[in-house]
């Protein structure tokens, strides 16, 4: 039996590349300041770096990305949010 869509979850890595990706920006493999980055897997560090530094993401506790982690509904909106406030659709829009 296929899971429901509605149901299906994310890792945060993987919430992070689709978003950056989907708005078509460039992302190169370099380090993070998350206390974790070396958890952050390689097909993911350039877009959680890219992200961190466009200020659309945080650190949970203690500056952790913690990338294999559940995104949750919640961290999804605010990171859709602060690219729409941020103009990030103009990347979007290119």
């Amino acid at each position: 039996m296929t899971q429901k869509l509605y149901t299906a979850t994310i890792s945060r890595a993987e919430m992070v590349t689709m978003l950056i990706r989907g708005w078509n920006m460039s992302a190169t493999i370099t380090a993070t300041s998350f206390a974790d980055d070396a958890d952050i897997p390689e097909w993911a560090k350039g877009f959680v770096a890219k992200a961190e530094k466009e200020g659309i993401v945080e650190g949970r506790s203690n500056n952790r990305f913690e990338p294999s982690n559940t995104a949750t509904r919640a961290e999804a909106t605010v990171v859709l949010d602060r690219m729409l406030k941020d103009n990030m659709a103009s990347y979007w829009l290119t």
